[in-house]
């Protein structure tokens, strides 16, 4: 099964923040690699991952919030980002 990497931004509650204050509009970012049928079922998912996370970390929602995401068709030799498939969440505590 092919692997899509997932990439999103979000504003943490202290982003937020500073972001309203100064006027800026920094994000962080994470990104994971999704063993998916398609692009489409990778993306679909990683959205989900993206909501998930960042209603756990702020209490909002990340795709009311309207932050950045995409997918990439990459097939690395070794995995340094975790890898899940569509269905599987990972280990929010890590990230």
């Amino acid at each position: 099964m092919p692997a899509f990497l997932f990439q999103f931004g979000y504003a943490s509650p202290v982003e937020r923040e500073q972001n309203a204050r100064h006027g800026t509009d920094f994000e962080s970012s994470h990104a994971i690699w999704i063993n998916a049928q398609d692009e489409a079922e990778a993306l679909n998912w990683g959205c989900e991952i993206a909501e998930r996370f960042y209603r756990q970390l702020c209490g909002r929602s990340w795709r009311e919030d309207d932050h950045a995401h995409w997918v990439e068709p990459w097939r690395p030799s070794e995995h340094v980002l975790p890898v899940v498939a569509v269905g599987e969440m990972p280990d929010f505590s890590r990230w």
